[in-house]
């Protein structure tokens, strides 16, 4: 497809990581549609959802990152009753346990969390509804960005052949720091998503506008100073 080769190539250049950015959200049509399927919307759901349950539900426990994972198994079979299929379900449940995780521990393990600790620590750093929202999205482009780029490391550390000069590839060292600045900033596109919806209604019904506002920010490039 001439905009992953577009995408691959410019992963293999020196350009600013804007203009990679740029070209991760251009090569990227289908996996809007993917992340945009009702199917995924489910997990959108849920964590506004757990704005309010994720506490309760950490009370409960006899370990902060069961009561995690059962949001995400909620999540799974809220999924399965929509009408959608979308090949993007494994970065949806992932990015629910990592938003809601990074929610309730930051820099701290969660194992070293008492599931009172941990109840505690979401509801102080939980934010408002549209923020938890917000790192979802951002942490599901971000695992967006991380899929697609490993597909392209085997290819960024091939010696390539510039105007008749032969150009060393990337180190892994240094594909594994570019992948993850990639990641970094399809996170920061995904986190400002403007007015949330703040219901599972909501959610639902303006989920694939959100994605698909998120990929145009995604594609810009900045404006060029005058």
């Amino acid at each position: 497809m001439p905009r992953w080769q577009a995408f691959a190539t410019a992963l293999r250049s020196d350009l600013p990581l804007e203009r990679l950015r740029s070209e991760l959200f251009n090569a990227g049509a289908e996996w809007e549609s993917a992340l945009a399927d009702p199917s995924i919307a489910s997990f959108a759901v849920q964590v506004v959802q757990s704005f309010e349950s994720l506490p309760d539900r950490l009370r409960a426990v006899e370990r902060p990152e069961t009561a995690i994972l059962e949001a995400a198994a909620d999540a799974r079979r809220a999924s399965a009753d929509t009408d959608g299929t979308s090949a993007a379900l494994p970065l949806a449940e992932r990015a629910l346990v990592a938003a809601l995780m990074r929610a309730t521990s930051g820099d701290v393990s969660l194992t070293q969390l008492s599931p009172q600790e941990a109840a505690t620590r979401f509801e102080e750093r939980r934010g408002e509804p549209g923020q938890l929202l917000g790192a979802f999205v951002g942490e599901l482009l971000s695992q967006y960005a991380r899929h697609v780029t490993a597909r392209e490391m085997g290819a960024m550390s091939e010696t390539r052949t510039s105007r008749g000069v032969d150009v060393p590839g990337m180190s892994i060292a240094e594909s594994k720091r570019l992948a993850r600045s990639l990641a970094a900033e399809a996170d920061t596109i995904g986190r400002r998503i403007g007015e949330a919806p703040q219901t599972a209604a909501a959610v639902r019904a303006r989920w694939a506008a959100l994605v698909g506002d998120a990929f145009a920010r995604g594609r810009a490039l900045p404006e060029s100073p005058q």
